[in-house]
C-alpha cells in the first residue's frame, strides 16, 4: 500500500499545477499508509505486553492464595509443636524442619514468580 502511493505521487508530481489535488490525495494516501503501518507494529507489541502483563497478573493472584494456605500450615505445626507429648523431641524437630521447608518453597515460588 505505501510502495503504491510512493509511486502514484511520483507520477503526478511531474504533471501540471492541475492536479495539484490529485497530489493531495496521494500525499494523505501516504501519511495514512505509514499511520497504518505504525499502528500495525505497536498494536503487535501492545498485545504482547498486554498478555505478558495478563500472565503475571494471574500467576501473582496464584502465588498470592496460596500463602494462607501455607499460613494455615505453619499455624498447625507450630500448634502441634506446642502440644504434643513429652519425649516427642524427635517429632517435633522434624515438624519444625517441615515447617521452615514449607515457608522456605513459599519465598522461592515467590521470587520465581516475581523474575
Amino acid at each position: 500500500m505505501l510502495e503504491n502511493a510512493c509511486l502514484n505521487l511520483r507520477r503526478n508530481l511531474s504533471k501540471p499545477q492541475a492536479e495539484v489535488d490529485k497530489l493531495q490525495g496521494d500525499a494523505d494516501e501516504i501519511v495514512v499508509a505509514l499511520i497504518m503501518d505504525k499502528k500495525k507494529k505497536q498494536s503487535v507489541d501492545a498485545k504482547v505486553a498486554k498478555a505478558q502483563l495478563h500472565a503475571y497478573e494471574v500467576l501473582s493472584e496464584h502465588v498470592e492464595d496460596a500463602k494462607p494456605s501455607v499460613d494455615g500450615f505453619e499455624t498447625m505445626i507450630e500448634k502441634m509443636v506446642k502440644g504434643g507429648a513429652e519425649g516427642s523431641d524427635y517429632k517435633r524437630s522434624a515438624l519444625l524442619n517441615k515447617n521452615q521447608q514449607i515457608d522456605d518453597r513459599y519465598k522461592e515460588l515467590l521470587n520465581s514468580a516475581v523474575d
